[in-house]
């Protein structure tokens, strides 16, 4: 009879030590979560920004690089500006998603920059050595 019980009491007392003891890690996970939650959602926002800028870097680069390839077609086949503003917008509208606002201050941008890139390789190959005026030999003091 001592041995009945012990088998019906001893397995119920090993189940309850062990949903108490289960009971007791999921009360702290859940205080943890809930401690941590804020900062966990905070860490997905940062990281979604962070996305989001490197995908505007990106679509940056892609208008710079088409706004350059309209630039040289242009030279080549002599466009007007309204063409090459129409084909860069075109292009760049149709890959990036820039409203037109911001594709027209990205090519204002980029034509600027082309344009002192140009005067800056302008400015160094018009620069000429000095000129020497008198050149005299400095060990027989005649004139060369």
């Amino acid at each position: 009879m001592l041995n009945d019980m012990i088998n019906h009491i001893f397995p119920l007392l090993i189940f309850s030590i062990i949903a108490a003891i289960l009971g007791f890690i999921a009360s702290i996970v859940s205080m943890w979560w809930d401690a941590h939650k804020g900062l966990i959602e905070m860490q997905r926002q940062q990281i979604a920004q962070t996305m989001e800028i490197n995908k505007y870097a990106q679509n940056i680069t892609i208008a710079k690089l088409f706004i350059h390839s309209v630039e040289e077609q242009s030279r080549n086949f002599n466009w007007d500006s309204t063409l090459k503003h129409a084909t860069a917008t075109e292009l760049i509208s149709n890959v990036t998603g820039f409203s037109s606002d911001e594709i027209f201050n990205i090519i204002k941008a980029t034509v600027d920059e082309l344009k002192a890139n140009e005067l800056k390789v302008q400015s160094t190959q018009s620069v000429e050595a000095p000129k020497i005026l008198d050149s005299t030999d400095e060990i027989t003091n005649e004139k060369k």
